[in-house]
């Protein structure tokens, strides 16, 4: 039985409510890029994809690669 929480900065929690649909890491990159326009585009699809892979290696959602 899991109990962990996990706290999500605001980056974060906008991956976590694009992924409640399958989306491509593409299309949340570039739509996190238009919510947070003073992140660098580059910063954003490091981040990204950083919280997706742990996401993912914690079991907390399926990838399709």
């Amino acid at each position: 039985d899991n109990q962990t929480v996990f706290h999500l900065n605001q980056l974060g929690a906008a991956v976590w409510h694009l992924i409640a649909e399958p989306t491509a890491v593409d299309q949340i990159v570039a739509i996190v890029q238009q919510a947070f326009p003073d992140i660098a585009p580059e910063q954003v699809e490091t981040d990204v994809t950083k919280l997706i892979d742990d996401l993912h290696s914690r079991g907390l959602i399926n990838r399709k690669d």
